[in-house]
């Protein structure tokens, strides 16, 4: 955060603006599937390889 900007966008302010984003429907686009949290060791390789088609994995916990 520039420092001229840091009075303006406090730490409250800019949570709040980046919790109104993830609420966008728009982003849903971008999440390609869900991956178990302990799935993880064995998908992770293949979501992580070059040419994967993975964006975004949403972990579930």
């Amino acid at each position: 955060m520039p420092p001229h900007q840091q009075p303006r966008w406090d730490y409250a302010r800019r949570l709040q603006l980046a919790l109104r984003l993830l609420e966008d429907p728009r982003l849903d686009a971008l999440i390609s599937g869900e991956t178990l949290f302990a799935k993880l060791p064995e998908e992770a390789p293949g979501l992580l390889a070059a040419g994967s088609p993975v964006l975004c994995q949403r972990i579930v916990y």
